[in-house]
């Protein structure tokens, strides 16, 4: 891959001779690397799918522009290696939410939506998974617990990973409503939104990153994904601030309310997808070498403590 990386380079106008190339850790869905060059650090992601990359290349390219006080810098890409070069963040992850997080979580998401900012985000598309009505967001959950459901049982995890996914379709509200939501109420979203994608750098900077389902989406399913969430959980004590500071109507306030339920069953289901043979190939692709039975009983054990059910 080291051809591929040199050209990645040339093309982003960074001086390739010589590079050194180092494995960033094996993550859910990518390849991430450091890689230092010219007396620079950059991250080197390569993507599992090329949509993958265009998505979140479109989304950091918007952000950088509106929003750069909390993104990576872009320096290029290139389509046919599926490799993007981003700006390398040198930070912890984010353990302690408290007031001041959701604060800067909030800035990120106002500057985003700004009126000013949206003449420039012509190039964004939907969402991954973008809903705009109620039935479209149960369509949604309900989609992904059926795909559970169908998971052989050839072990004691996948038993009970059927079984919690029958428990949550008990669970499912029923919304009926095929009204799309106005275009003027739909919103720029991250997507995987959260502090579980965050970093604080050393001078106590705040930096979000991980955009590849970003875009246009309804603030609702915002405010869902970001207090449904598992990985880094946000109490919800904040969810009156943030929603009037991100929401600034009493109408879609009450929407993201009426859907937060919805959400947390989906999160549980996004934590089972590790029973799904298309999940797996991802993961291994990304480097992740766990092994299967242990991190299967692990994401297991994630939902039973989440408390749904």
């Amino acid at each position: 891959m080291l051809k591929e990386i040199s050209a990645l380079l040339f093309t982003c106008g960074v001086s390739a001779r010589p590079f050194t190339v180092s494995s960033h850790g094996a993550g859910g869905n990518n390849q991430t690397y450091k890689v230092e060059a010219n007396g620079q650090l950059f991250l080197l992601k390569r993507y599992y799918s090329l949509d993958r990359l265009q998505a979140e290349y479109r989304f950091l390219q918007y952000a950088g522009r509106v929003a750069p006080e909390y993104v990576p810098k872009v320096y290029g890409k290139i389509d046919g290696y599926n490799m993007g070069l981003y700006e390398y963040l040198d930070g912890e992850k984010v353990t302690h939410i408290g007031e001041r997080e959701i604060e800067g979580a909030i800035d990120f998401f106002s500057r985003l939506n700004h009126p000013e900012s949206k003449i420039y985000a012509q190039d964004l598309g939907e969402a991954k998974e973008a809903c705009f009505s109620l039935r479209d967001h149960v369509d949604l959950v309900k989609g992904r617990i059926v795909e559970l459901q169908q998971i052989p049982e050839t072990s004691q995890e996948a038993t009970e990973a059927k079984e919690i996914a029958y428990k949550l379709e008990r669970l499912l509200p029923i919304f009926d409503d095929p009204t799309p939501l106005s275009v003027e109420d739909r919103c720029i979203s991250p997507s995987d939104f959260g502090f579980h994608n965050a970093l604080r750098t050393k001078i106590g900077a705040l930096y979000f990153f991980d955009f590849e389902y970003g875009g246009w989406d309804d603030p609702g399913k915002m405010v869902g994904d970001f207090f449904s969430q598992i990985a880094g959980p946000i109490p919800y004590t904040f969810f009156p601030l943030f929603t009037e500071k991100t929401l600034r109507s009493k109408r879609l306030i009450e929407r993201a309310k009426q859907l937060l339920p919805l959400y947390r069953i989906k999160w549980c289901t996004i934590v089972l997808n590790i029973f799904l043979p298309y999940h797996l190939h991802r993961r291994k692709f990304a480097g992740n070498r766990d092994a299967l039975t242990l991190l299967q009983r692990k994401q297991l054990e994630k939902v039973k403590h989440y408390g749904l059910y």
